[in-house]
């Protein structure tokens, strides 16, 4: 799922990018038996096409795109096989948010909704935004919740985060600041705030980069989110608050920085169970 207000140049690019830490992505295995899922923000419809594939069981995800392009994508991944029968009555996709909604209401007992890497561009400008997804979550009747976003969390505030920028990543560096109030630090190549760590997570991508400069990584109101939640009648049962290792790998070989020794961590998992 991508924003409106900041459109990927490479669609097949940015989904192969997603799909390196899907591993990751499933974490809600551990804790919760599936056998109907909501996945918003589905993209290419990797995760339920996967689990499709993985359960043996009656697995059905209805699933909710609003970017077409990733929506179409999706589509053409799922009905490849349809025709063989492989996931007919198991992975549906929607594109516009009435109709998903209606689908919704009309189906009860839903096990989980999946919410990947989909509540920070929710925060970051994609129209409806809070709204349209706490609508579809009270029409859900679902039982858990699983959230896996980025979430900045430095545990040592006394640690000063200082760091010189490497001459072949200045000029993104730079953009970066620009593009979030200009903020330089003096003019130095080096950064004290949470704009170093996102840029950490960020850096590496070239082909849709005028997309990902422009996009706030840690926007997500996480109080805000928590409090609807316990409104609606959800309880958080737990969370993990983590950096992945292939990122916290390369950015090592790349910058020389770890993410543990500055006790930070980037990303979180999420359950909320409905009490």
């Amino acid at each position: 799922m991508m924003t409106e207000k900041y459109k990927i140049s490479d669609v097949e690019h940015y989904v192969s990018e997603m799909k390196k830490p899907l591993a990751d992505k499933l974490w809600f295995l551990e804790h919760v038996w599936v056998e109907s899922m909501l996945d918003i923000g589905t993209a290419d419809a990797t995760i339920p096409i996967h689990l499709s594939d993985l359960f043996k069981h009656d697995f059905k995800c209805y699933a909710y795109e609003p970017d077409y392009n990733l929506y179409w994508m999706g589509n053409v991944a799922a009905n490849a096989t349809n025709n063989n029968g492989k996931y007919e009555g198991r992975v549906f996709i929607y594109n516009k948010f009435r109709e998903y909604l209606n689908v919704v209401k009309s189906k009860k007992q839903i096990d989980l909704i999946n919410l990947s890497s989909v509540l920070h561009e929710v925060y970051n400008g994609y129209s409806g935004g809070v709204i349209d997804l706490f609508r579809i979550i009270k029409e859900s009747d679902a039982r858990y919740i699983s959230i896996r976003d980025m979430k900045l969390k430095h545990l040592n505030f006394s640690d000063s985060l200082y760091m010189e920028i490497p001459e072949k990543y200045k000029e993104k560096w730079q953009e970066w600041q620009e593009c979030h109030d200009g903020a330089h630090d003096g003019g130095h190549d080096c950064c004290y705030d949470d704009k170093l760590i996102q840029f950490l997570l960020k850096y590496r991508y070239d082909v849709n980069w005028e997309a990902e400069v422009r996009e706030d990584y840690f926007a997500t109101d996480w109080d805000e989110i928590d409090k609807i939640l316990r409104i609606l009648g959800y309880k958080k049962v737990m969370e993990k608050n983590y950096t992945p290792d292939f990122i916290k790998n390369d950015v090592q070989k790349t910058f020389d920085f770890s993410f543990d020794n500055h006790e930070i961590t980037t990303h979180t998992n999420i359950l909320y169970r409905f009490d």
